[in-house]
């Protein structure tokens, strides 16, 4: 009898310590997925901030299509003078707007102007 009943200790210490290790494994799954679904909640932020600029660029550069074909009127319609008037408004644009990383950072700059 007292070897069964030590059998069953052994059995029980045995399976307690295979259940800790288990609620360890489930405990770094969980943040882990926790780190996973803020990870997907910023990354989904960054992508709804970049396909608004992206639509904001997209009007902002029809309009400058817009101009531009309203100035050929005016303007000899070579397209070396569409090319320098581009080429002068980049080169207006202050140094730290031209030397950023990001696009995000890019448009920061240019609501600053």
């Amino acid at each position: 009898k007292s070897s069964l009943e030590a059998n069953l200790q052994n059995a029980d210490e045995e399976y307690a310590g295979q259940l800790l290790m288990l609620q360890d494994i489930l405990s770094d799954r969980d943040a882990e997925l926790s780190r996973i679904q803020m990870d997907m909640q910023r990354q989904t932020q960054d992508y709804a901030q970049l396909l608004d600029i992206k639509t904001r660029l997209e009007m902002e550069i029809a309009q400058y299509r817009r101009l531009l074909d309203g100035e050929h009127v005016r303007w000899d319609n070579h397209p070396y003078f569409k090319q320098q008037r581009v080429v002068n408004l980049w080169n207006s644009l202050p140094q730290k707007a031209m030397e950023t990383n990001s696009l995000c950072a890019f448009k920061r700059e240019l609501d600053l102007l």
